[in-house]
C-alpha cells in the first residue's frame, strides 16, 4: 500500500511528539557542531512510467545501482540529548540507460544518548528534494516535499572530535515528473545510505574520549 501525504504528516507528528515526550539523560557533549558523512546509497524500489510521445507509455522498476552519497550537517547538542540539525546532501545512482541524482535540504531532529564516550542516536527530518534525471544524452529536474528517517552510533576520539556510522532512509512524498524531448519519466525516488562520519564540537564539551581498558601495570620487584 502506497500512503499518501495525510498518513506521512501523520507519521512526523506521532515521531516528534514520541521524541520529545523521551526523559532526559546527562549528557557533556552539547553545544554547536558540524559534520562530514560519505558512504554509499542504494535506490530503494522505485517504480516508473515511460511515456513517449505518439507511441504509448510503459511501466516497471527503475533499475539503478549502489552510488555514493555525501552530506554536510550543522545543529545544536542540548543537555537532554536532542539535537536540532540542518543537513544538505547529494546522492547519485545510474543504470544501464537512466543516471538520477538526488540533492536535499533536510531540517532533522536526533535524539542522542551518551554513555563513557560513546554514543547512539536516532530521528527524522523533513525537507526538499531537487532531484535530476539523464538519459540518453538528455536531462530533465523537478523538485518536492522529502521526510527522512535515521540512526547511528560512535565515539569520540578527543574532547572535540567524533567518528560515527550512520544510516539513512530518505523518500520523497510525491513522485517526480521528468520531461524529456520526446515524452517524460514519471518516478518516485527512495534511498537506503550508509555512511561514515566525523564530527566536530566547537565546545569542546564532548564526553571524555572512548578508551579501551587496560590492565594494571604489575611491578615485580628484582632479586638481588
Amino acid at each position: 500500500m502506497r500512503w499518501g501525504r495525510d498518513q506521512h504528516c501523520r507519521l512526523a507528528a506521532g515521531f516528534a511528539a514520541a521524541v520529545l515526550s523521551l526523559p532526559a539523560f546527562a549528557d557533556e557533549s552539547t553545544g554547536f557542531y558540524l559534520s562530514s558523512l560519505a558512504g554509499a546509497s542504494r535506490p530503494g524500489g522505485q517504480n516508473a512510467t515511460v511515456n513517449v510521445n505518439n507511441v504509448g507509455s510503459a511501466s516497471g522498476n527503475l533499475q539503478l545501482g549502489t552510488g555514493f552519497v555525501f552530506a554536510q550537517t550543522g545543529g545544536y547538542a542540548f543537555a537532554n540529548g536532542l539535537r536540532p540539525e540542518l543537513e544538505i546532501s547529494n546522492r547519485h545512482n545510474s543504470g544501464n540507460t537512466v543516471g538520477e541524482n538526488g540533492l536535499t535540504v533536510m531540517g532533522n531532529l536526533w535524539y542522542q544518548i551518551d554513555q563513557n564516550g560513546y554514543f547512539f542516536y536516532v530521528g527524522g527530518g523533513f525537507g526538499d528534494a531537487e532531484l535530476h534525471a539523464s538519459t540518453q544524452g538528455n536531462s530533465a529536474s523537478d523538485n518536492g516535499p522529502a521526510w527522512q528517517l535515521g540512526t547511528g552510533f560512535g565515539f569520540a576520539v578527543t574532547p572535540h572530535w567524533a567518528v560515527s556510522v550512520d544510516y539513512r532512509h530518505l523518500e520523497t512524498l510525491d513522485r517526480s515528473t521528468f520531461n524529456f524531448q520526446g515524452g517524460n519519466l514519471q518516478t518516485g525516488y527512495s534511498s537506503n545510505a550508509g555512511m561514515i562520519g566525523l564530527r566536530y564540537y566547537f565546545g569542546g564539551k564532548l564526553a571524555d574520549a572512548a578508551i579501551m581498558p587496560v590492565d594494571p601495570v604489575k611491578v615485580v620487584p628484582l632479586s638481588h
